[in-house]
């Protein structure tokens, strides 16, 4: 299992430090099941997984666990209908009562590619395309249409976001540096995902996760952890493995470790 922020790619720009698709293709051919499992919705994960790697997963685990996709088949943690389709339209409608400009759509990507909007602007970016989570990027925009981030707009749009009551319970979290806000079911953690892929596979299997962050610790006895060089020190504490280099680089050391222990290096 692999991270996608921070290990696949550098988050500021969401596009890898190196090129990994060889590795990525030499461990396919090997019989290895390489599977994303990452905060990122399904179709967006697939699609910039397949992007950076050359390798199109038949298994992930997305949205922080909360949906796993395995042989085109989705499994939901705890399925919720519509309730967050409907809660996204009720902060659509908040935040557009009090004047801020709310597009919908791929807002991550539209983040990585610093799109260029209305100029001085204040939106809101909702993500369009998360199933049992929430995704919000707020940015304010220069003379010429340039995103950039203003904290003090940000907390005016969390006050906004604030008014408007959650159909299901929904746990916050929010990051100043990127300017984002998500909200996920409360305990649910990449180890739920995790679960419910190890119980489709119905088979002992050696695992392995390689990531950057406390959430990418997987609280399973059968799972070894690799940090990359980027690594928070919850996660360097844990894992059996440290790149020295960090982000996609330190990812293609932890791969060739992991290739040496499993004997996979002569395919």
């Amino acid at each position: 299992m692999i991270d996608y922020d921070g290990v696949v790619v550098l988050q500021t720009t969401q596009r890898p430090t190196c090129d990994p698709k060889a590795m990525f293709e030499r461990l396919a051919r090997a019989g290895v099941i390489i599977i994303p499992n990452s905060d990122t919705p399904v179709d967006r994960l697939m699609r910039n997984f397949e992007e950076a790697t050359g390798i199109k997963p038949a298994h992930l685990v997305a949205e922080r666990g909360a949906v796993v996709v395995s042989e085109k088949k989705r499994h939901y943690y705890k399925p919720q209908g519509d309730l967050f389709k409907q809660y996204r339209s009720a902060i659509q409608e908040a935040l557009t009562r009090a004047g801020i400009e709310v597009l919908i759509n791929d807002a991550a990507n539209w983040v990585r590619d610093v799109r260029t909007h209305t100029p001085n602007s204040r939106m809101a970016i909702l993500d369009g395309m998360r199933e049992l989570s929430f995704c919000a990027f707020f940015r304010r925009t220069d003379e010429s249409g340039g995103p950039y981030i203003d904290h003090e707009f940000m907390q005016d749009c969390l006050h906004v976001i604030d008014t408007v009551e959650p159909p299901v319970e929904i746990e916050r979290q929010t990051d100043k540096c990127f300017g984002i806000m998500i909200g996920s079911i409360p305990g649910v953690s990449k180890t739920t995902g995790f679960r419910i892929l190890r119980d489709l596979f119905r088979e002992p299997m050696q695992w392995y996760m390689i990531g950057d962050g406390e959430g990418d610790l997987i609280d399973a006895d059968e799972v070894t952890h690799c940090a990359v060089g980027n690594a928070q020190d919850a996660l360097i504490h844990r894992c059996a493995f440290r790149a020295k280099h960090s982000y996609t680089d330190g990812l293609l050391e932890c791969l060739d470790w992991i290739s040496a222990k499993e004997n996979l290096s002569e395919h």
